[in-house]
């Protein structure tokens, strides 16, 4: 049951969004949903909220028709079911979705000049390229296909079935394609450097080497339990409350922040989230001239969201948040174990030796909210830290895999 205004939307709230819009507005199989996310209510409108009043829930989408290409922006009031406003976005492209990435990349696996361009190259194996989709920047779009859902393609290969698919880039070849249609428009074969020797491989199993033996294992432990409490998404730990919204674009999003300072609640934010993620290459080459990626807006960082496991990417005593995220269908998918929920010790806070009465010492201590997300070859690792003296800090951990690429030597042209 919906428990509060700002609660992300359930499973049952994405289907029935999907089935009023098709309702109502006469979709048929060719709309796809690039995004359905709360349509959160006006902030004093959600401040003025109380418990055992109405709870007012609508939806906002992004849709396009891929005959068409024609953008839609709906919004859906899911207590009344019915479509509150349904207005076009000319010339607007969407985000693109994980569904639209694993179709290009089988669809390109399978086609004819795809296959004999590698071929050419000694590539006789698809099932070891990785076919990484990117949006095409406006910036840099070729006129005559401006009209399309545009998308161009890196090529990567694994050297073994379980290697590692950033290991070896098929330099100088790219693949534009339709991402509405998987048209190939055209095959870029800029140069070919072939596939240098290179040891890229970072899995044990494929290494042949084993788990380090020189570390005795590290135990976190809480006898009595955890000192936060979690009610329906809210939080509450030492002084602070706040709410845990999710959705398609931001991922976490953390609401209604507040600190009770002596019996006074002091408001800290009202909304905590990522605008946006840009990562800019500014490299010139052909490999790489079209790279500026905005992770967030171009993909969504909820939809990259990943699964977390105790013992590796959370320890102690871990209270875990599933996150509920459509798909092109409108249909819901589970991100198990999407949120960490924890506390760590964050040694001395404060420590003072007496020569005549002693020592006195206080431990810091932080209650974490954190996500990881996995974009292509990079890892984002999301923490949002509060701490016993009213402070917040958010730390992004950059891991994940290198992009590389073979240079020209200038001394024989060989890579």
């Amino acid at each position: 049951m919906v428990a509060h205004p700002l609660d992300p939307l359930s499973a049952t709230e994405f289907q029935s969004t999907a089935a009023i819009l098709r309702r109502d507005q006469g979709l048929n199989d060719s709309w796809r949903f690039a995004s359905i996310e709360l349509k959160e209510p006006p902030k004093i409108d959600v401040k003025a909220w109380k418990p055992g009043d109405p709870v007012p829930r609508r939806s906002l989408s992004v849709l396009w028709d891929q005959k068409t290409n024609q953008t839609y922006e709906a919004v859906v009031d899911l207590v009344g079911d019915r479509v509150d406003s349904w207005i076009h976005k000319p010339g607007a492209c969407p985000n693109f979705t994980l569904d639209e990435y694993h179709d290009v990349d089988d669809a390109l696996r399978e086609h004819p000049e795809v296959l004999a361009r590698l071929a050419a190259r000694g590539i006789t194996d698809p099932s070891l390229v990785l076919f990484d989709v990117w949006t095409y920047g406006a910036a840099v779009m070729p006129d005559q296909w401006r009209d399309r859902r545009l998308g161009w393609c890196d090529l990567w290969m694994r050297e073994t079935s379980e290697g590692n698919p950033y290991a070896h880039p098929i330099s100088g070849l790219k693949i534009i394609v339709d991402v509405n249609t998987l048209e190939v428009l055209e095959i870029e074969d800029h140069h070919d450097y072939g596939l240098p020797e290179v040891d890229g491989e970072y899995d044990p199993r494929v290494r042949g080497t084993h788990e380090r033996t020189d570390l005795k294992p590290l135990e976190i432990s809480q006898p009595e339990g955890v000192s936060f409490a979690v009610d329906g998404n809210e939080v509450r730990w030492q002084n602070w409350s706040l709410r845990l919204g999710f959705n398609f674009r931001e991922g976490p999003v953390i609401y209604q922040v507040a600190f009770d300072d002596q019996g006074t609640r002091r408001d800290v934010a009202y909304r905590m989230s990522f605008a946006e993620m840009v990562v800019p290459y500014r490299d010139p080459g052909f490999d790489h001239y079209r790279r500026t990626a905005f992770d967030i807006g171009e993909w969504g960082l909820g939809y990259m969201t990943t699964s977390l496991e105790l013992g590796c990417d959370c320890l102690g005593e871990i209270v875990y948040v599933d996150a509920v995220m459509p798909d092109t269908r409108g249909e819901p998918f589970e991100i198990p174990r999407a949120i960490c929920l924890h506390e760590e010790d964050n040694a001395v806070l404060w420590k003072h030796v007496d020569a005549e009465t002693g020592a006195q010492v206080r431990r810091m201590r932080r209650m974490v909210v954190s996500a990881h997300i996995t974009v292509a070859n990079y890892e984002y690792l999301v923490y949002w830290r509060f701490y016993q003296d009213g402070n917040i800090e958010c730390e992004v951990r950059a891991s994940g895999l290198m992009v590389t690429t073979p240079m020209e030597n200038e001394d024989d042209s060989s890579p």
